[in-house]
């Protein structure tokens, strides 16, 4: 997985073909480097851990769901450490 997202990545910044048909596509990829830094597509429960916590909080919260989950109750344990 994190192999296709380095790929996608590379492809994003290579110039010598078109590889999205949306017209800037390097310029809003720069942009959104510089907004939301070099790893703007965060890989694994770690990296993500603040998000997928916030998303918990609210969705009970907001009565999507009947108890506050545990991100350990989400993922297998063996995804947990990535």
């Amino acid at each position: 997985m994190l192999e296709s997202k380095n790929y996608c990545i590379e492809t994003i910044y290579k110039n010598d073909a078109i590889h999205s048909v949306l017209p800037w596509t390097a310029q809003h990829a720069d942009d959104i480097r510089r907004l939301m830094g070099d790893d703007f597509w965060p890989y694994g429960v770690d990296a993500n851990r603040h998000t997928l916590e916030t998303f918990l909080r609210y969705s009970f919260e907001q009565g999507l769901t009947q108890k506050h989950s545990n991100i350990e109750d989400l993922f297998p344990k063996e995804t947990l450490d990535s």
